[in-house]
């Protein structure tokens, strides 16, 4: 597996989501400290990985079996479940509307294309930002991150992630 994808990122997020498991409804009248501890117990769930980008951009993102020989200025790991063989691309523009709206459905019609087709499990995921955002001239479409996914023995237990808050944040 080697895809390439564009997604675009108005708020500084991005993540990695199995749609079936998140549970994304909230209020309608939500505040943003209630995005951010849903997203971290989902994340903590293993429904969904989610990181700031640093600064908005339309990215392109590496999903892929093997990491590139790329230097990647940070990285992080974490574990997903795949339920419905599939895992998408997510951005905060599409979690903030599906958690204002009880009817709205992830992904949304912008980014369902954005998925690849995956073994149902967990994965092991290393999430690598290519950039260093103080020192490199970021372009729209640059390859800004590097997914890797490697099926994993683990089963499932309770934080899958240990994650407290959103990881890469400014806020």
């Amino acid at each position: 597996m080697n895809e390439l994808f564009q997604i675009s990122d108005d708020a500084s997020f991005l993540g990695l989501i199995n749609t079936d498991l998140y549970e994304s409804f909230i209020d309608e009248d939500w505040e943003f400290e209630d995005i951010e501890v849903r997203v971290v117990r989902e994340c903590q769930k293993g429904h969904l990985l989610f990181w700031g980008t640093s600064v908005p951009n339309l990215w392109t993102v590496r999903i892929c079996s093997q990491a590139s020989s790329a230097t990647a200025f940070q990285s992080f790991k974490g574990k997903i479940k795949v339920s419905n063989s599939k895992l998408h691309l997510i951005n905060y523009e599409s979690i903030t509307l599906a958690a204002h709206f009880e009817d709205e459905q992830l992904p949304n019609s912008d980014l369902e294309a954005l998925h690849v087709t995956l073994d149902n499990g967990i994965y092991d995921v290393n999430i690598r930002q290519l950039f260093d955002p103080e020192r490199d001239v970021i372009e729209d479409e640059s390859l800004g991150f590097e997914i890797v996914l490697q099926k994993s023995t683990d089963t499932a237990s309770f934080p899958l992630n240990p994650f407290k808050e959103l990881v890469w944040s400014n806020y």
